[in-house]
């Protein structure tokens, strides 16, 4: 029967754990009241922090002698994650010219690669701060930018520029989806630093309130 540990501190839930998922449910109710989030898993000195994302180690929990917990507030993870969305968005926008490039070279294949990629890129980094406005509570409406916007606009903005996206695609046009891709779309993802910047700064607030 495995020990576990949480950040160097003795942990000892009630009953075992034949299943990863058990065990996660475990933590997850034992430091939301503390306010904290895992960072990392290990179990016998292996890393197996991509549990948190749905995969599974072939051995059960019980099998291992010792599983180490270590986390973070849940605020801290919140900036950790708008700091990685952040250093993503250059890549995302060469995606994005790189799609505009095969579109107007009438590249097909590596075009709809190329599209498919940036979209769920683009997915991620919304997701990220829907999941944030939830759990803190924020009304994008309220969280305004540094050009008269706020995030709910830009957020409204990129939903139109991605449904004409979609009409260009439809239509085949690779001329119109280029210039989509080039100069509207990839504007508004390189946008995406300054609307971090205001749910960075929302978030503060809210803490201090």
């Amino acid at each position: 029967m495995a020990s576990y540990w949480i950040d160097g501190e003795r942990w000892t839930p009630e009953g075992s754990f034949n299943e990863w998922q058990e065990l996660l449910t475990a933590i997850y109710k034992e430091l939301t009241p503390r306010k904290r989030g895992l960072q990392k898993i290990l179990a016998d000195g292996e890393e197996l922090t991509s549990l948190m994302a749905g995969q599974t180690p072939a051995q059960t929990p019980d099998s291992y002698g010792r599983i180490d917990f270590t986390t973070l507030e849940v605020i801290q993870i919140a900036f950790q994650g708008l700091e990685n969305g952040r250093t993503f968005i250059p890549n995302l926008q060469k995606i994005l010219l790189g799609a505009a490039e095969f579109a107007r070279l009438g590249d097909d294949q590596k075009k709809s690669e190329a599209i498919s990629g940036a979209l769920e890129g683009i997915k991620l980094l919304i997701t990220l701060m829907v999941n944030l406005q939830n759990l803190y509570q924020l009304n994008f409406r309220e969280i305004a930018l540094d050009n008269g916007e706020n995030i709910s606009d830009a957020l409204v903005r990129l939903n139109e520029i991605l449904e004409n996206l979609n009409d260009a695609q439809v239509r085949h046009d690779d001329i119109e989806l280029a210039d989509i891709l080039e100069y509207r779309l990839s504007e508004e993802i390189v946008g995406f630093d300054r609307l971090f910047d205001a749910l960075k700064a929302a978030l503060l607030s809210r803490i201090g309130n």
